[in-house]
């Protein structure tokens, strides 16, 4: 399993969380998604909205065909717009949670 972010410190964050949790077989590293090569099963992401829309054309290249996208982060109002930039690279939306304001959406992948 690969968790990556770009912010140094959230790195850090990240590797104490996953020896805190047990989570053995997690690589947690500084990058960017282009620099990643291979598809995932599952991939999850919890960002603000805008950094969903700048990233819709890699979460195409980063989830294994037929797997499973999982997105948090974003404003209850602002989701639908996530939604229908992934529809338009074939993800198909399996289901939305709303919850205190923020919105998360579960998309699966086109078999491709």
């Amino acid at each position: 399993m690969l968790a990556i972010d770009l912010d140094p410190d959230a790195v850090a964050a990240s590797r104490v969380n996953a020896e805190r949790n047990r989570c053995a077989g997690l690589t947690v590293r500084l990058a960017e998604p282009q620099e990643v090569d291979e598809a995932a099963p599952i991939v999850v992401a919890n960002l603000l909205t805008h950094s969903h829309l700048a990233l819709a054309p890699h979460y195409a290249r980063l989830v294994a065909p037929g797997g499973q996208l999982v997105l948090g982060g974003m404003l209850e109002d602002e989701d639908d717009r996530v939604g229908r930039a992934l529809a338009a690279s074939g993800f198909e939306p399996r289901s939305r949670l709303a919850l205190e304001g923020w919105a998360s959406l579960r998309l699966a992948a086109p078999p491709r």
